[in-house]
């Protein structure tokens, strides 16, 4: 008997948008943050959103960003002469109708120079055991001080372990994208680092008290000396494995060390995304299998986001590895659509790890032909 579910809900799934115009700030024109162009959208239930797009500068130095109805989402941070960011989120939305702003910003622009967006992307997904938090600190007043505060603290708890034809699910992915700025000074000073820096606010994420390093970062240019307020929003995404219904706390915290002595005021925005079908940045065990001897385990891996190469590993790495060819019984490696098919005969089922990783990918299908 086939025992199968189709954990990435494909008939939920929309592609709003897809345009590869070019966005451009006016020539040699320095500017704080000004909108190139909006797309709305209308979700008819609640869904996974995603959002991507590049800026590239020319002969100039700036920045964009992207408003969801005209509250900052994500920025690039710095983006240097000559340089292409790309950036990428992930959020949960309810039902409705939702304006995502393009901005860009320009504080340095010489011959010809300018910024420019282009490549958007907007699209929608679903899960089976998908969930969200959202945080936004507002504006907070941080007093002048080595010590890092506390911008945002919240609490969150994963989702229960569920039971599946294949096993029950043993962890979660979470990707977290955070937004920060610093909102009354004429200063682009932004920096990720786990400690305070003189004339700069030091900001760094925890959970359960312990510093996290980021999965990827971009600070603001804290190095101009001129238009130094425009483009201020800095960058971060951290990716980590969580276990089922458990709770953690969560912190972003920041440093105003700035040489004026005075408290200032911050601002920290974050989305965060729970699914254990959305391959992390690293190998994971999303499922404990359990099912009977003899049985052929089937799993199904897509491209997301990104067309990376994914990869199935069936076994377990042993007290003293030779290698992927010692430790697993089952290896299966691949880009685009990979399945994967194992028949438990001679070895145990609950001996046995299923290991997954590809980031940008996620597992579609999972199934078991019980014997």
């Amino acid at each position: 008997m086939l025992l199968s579910e189709m954990v990435r809900r494909i008939a939920d799934e929309e592609q709003f948008v897809h345009d590869t115009s070019k966005y451009e700030s006016p020539d040699e024109s320095k500017h704080d943050w000004t909108t190139r162009v909006t797309k709305n959208i209308t979700l008819s239930k609640q869904k996974l959103v995603y959002v991507e797009w590049d800026t590239y500068t020319y002969n100039s130095e700036g920045a964009s960003r992207v408003l969801l109805d005209s509250t900052p989402l994500l920025a690039t941070g710095y983006v240097d002469y000559e340089q292409t960011v790309t950036r990428k989120v992930f959020l949960v939305l309810p039902a409705g109708s939702y304006s995502f702003e393009f901005q860009t910003a320009c504080w340095s622009a010489g011959t010809g120079g300018y910024v420019r967006i282009t490549n958007i992307r907007i699209a929608a997904f679903n899960f089976s055991d998908l969930d969200s938090h959202n945080y936004d600190s507002g504006n907070v007043s941080i007093p002048r001080t080595s010590t890092f505060q506390d911008v945002i603290s919240e609490s969150f708890t994963t989702p229960a372990s569920r039971t599946l034809p294949i096993g029950t699910i043993k962890k979660y992915t979470a990707l977290i994208f955070v937004y920060v700025e610093n909102v009354d000074v004429d200063k682009r000073r932004d920096k990720w680092r786990t400690s305070y820096q003189y004339n700069y606010f030091a900001w760094r994420l925890q959970i359960d008290g312990t510093n996290q390093t980021l999965t990827e970062s971009q600070n603001d240019c804290g190095d101009v000396t001129d238009y130094e307020s425009y483009g201020v929003g800095a960058y971060a995404k951290l990716v980590k494995v969580l276990d089922p219904n458990t709770s953690y706390t969560f912190k972003v915290q920041c440093s105003n060390y700035m040489s004026d002595g005075d408290p200032h005021t911050v601002r920290a925005i974050v989305k965060i995304v729970l699914c254990p079908w959305i391959i992390p940045a690293g190998e994971y065990e999303p499922v404990t299998l359990n099912f009977p001897q003899g049985s052929t385990l089937y799993i199904v891996l897509e491209p997301l986001n990104d067309n990376p190469t994914k990869n199935v590993k069936i076994g377990k790495k042993r007290g003293v590895s030779f290698g992927d060819t010692t430790d697993y019984y089952y290896t299966a490696s691949g880009t685009d659509i990979l399945q994967a098919d194992y028949t438990f005969e001679s070895v145990e089922v609950e001996s046995c790890s299923l290991l997954i990783s590809g980031h940008g990918g996620c597992i579609s299908i999972i199934a078991v032909d019980v014997r």
